[in-house]
């Protein structure tokens, strides 16, 4: 039917231009570019998925990788430092991409104990001891001496009441160490030398002095030790900064002060050891020593040694021996 001019076919269009209806081609057009975009998107969100999933992948692999070096560092780092003590170096800590905090205190430890167990990196060097070598003595009793002047201290000689030959051997200028030390410097009256003094104090400004090896010469001739009398002890009492000299025998022919069980030259003799005042008696103990049947060559050690140990009872006003006989523990190994 055809239309009419006053009543279209088709009514006419009211309202907004979106209200109306599509035409055909219209819809045929939308619909490729629909379907390009979601190919397009398609391709784009494949394409960033499978980045990620990559890229997931190297940071796990990386992750893992870190992982097992982080386990197995701090593992490597202690044993090291437990055996070498060695803390890392500072380059090593800021490098180390892992939590140090334990390695960092056992590298503190092992510092610390490096620092006190070590020497110091400043130690003067030990000095060098010299080799040990035996004073000559005297095989045989020197020759008489020649005929000469008496000596300075021949008028001071006696006899004390415990038989020992006394002799005044002088006075030091006072009791400091210097004056001590520029007296026994000198000869002592007939002393030439001797050694290892011990000292004990008597009480009001006395002091005995004993020797072990000594050198002795009453007539002031001999100058060299092999042309002195050779005894085994002495002893040396001094009364303020004055000195007097003790042993036994006679001017000519002197003997230890401490003759002991019986001495021998070189063969049996006492040597001094230590002692004391108590309840008015000076006691003193003493090593019994034994001449060995080889002497061996230095630095090899001294053909002698001590077999006993004796204590000895004095008066301490007058020196006379009162008792002698082998100590309580009288081994002598150790001395």
């Amino acid at each position: 039917m055809a239309a009419d001019a006053d009543n279209p076919a088709w009514p006419p269009p009211s309202g907004d231009a979106a209200d109306a209806p599509e035409e055909p081609s219209r819809g045929v057009h939308r619909g490729v570019v629909v379907a390009i975009a979601a190919a397009v998107l398609a391709v784009v969100v494949g394409g960033a998925f499978a980045l990620r999933s990559g890229g997931d992948d190297d940071v796990i692999a990386r992750a893992e990788a870190e992982t097992t070096t982080t386990r197995a560092r701090p593992t490597t780092s202690i044993r090291a430092e437990t055996s070498s003590t060695i803390a890392p170096t500072t380059s090593e800590r800021a490098n180390d991409p892992v939590d140090t905090t334990t390695p960092a205190a056992t590298t503190t430890s092992s510092s610390s104990t490096t620092t006190t167990t070590g020497p110091p990196a400043t130690a003067p060097p030990l000095p060098e001891e010299p080799a040990v070598v035996a004073r000559p003595t005297p095989v045989e009793p020197p020759p008489p001496p020649p005929e000469a002047p008496p000596a300075p201290w021949a008028d001071s000689v006696f006899t004390t009441a415990g038989g020992h030959v006394s002799t005044d051997v002088g006075c030091a200028a006072d009791l400091s160490a210097a004056s001590l030390e520029a007296f026994f410097a000198e000869r002592i009256g007939p002393v030439l030398g001797w050694d290892y003094q011990h000292v004990y104090d008597l009480g009001g400004g006395r002091y005995l002095w004993l020797f072990q090896d000594t050198f002795i010469d009453h007539s002031n001739t001999a100058q060299t030790l092999a042309a002195a009398s050779f005894v085994h002890n002495t002893a040396l009492v001094q009364d303020g900064r004055c000195f007097r000299l003790l042993h036994r025998g006679s001017p000519d022919a002197p003997q230890p002060f401490e003759l002991g069980t019986g001495a021998n030259t070189l063969r049996t003799w006492f040597w001094p050891m230590g002692g004391e005042v108590h309840d008015g008696r000076l006691y003193v103990f003493w090593a019994r020593m034994i001449k060995d049947a080889v002497d061996p060559v230095p630095p090899d050690g001294l053909g002698w040694h001590p077999n006993a140990t004796f204590v000895a009872t004095y008066d301490p006003v007058s020196m006379q021996r009162l008792d002698f006989r082998l100590s309580t523990q009288s081994g002598a190994s150790p001395i």
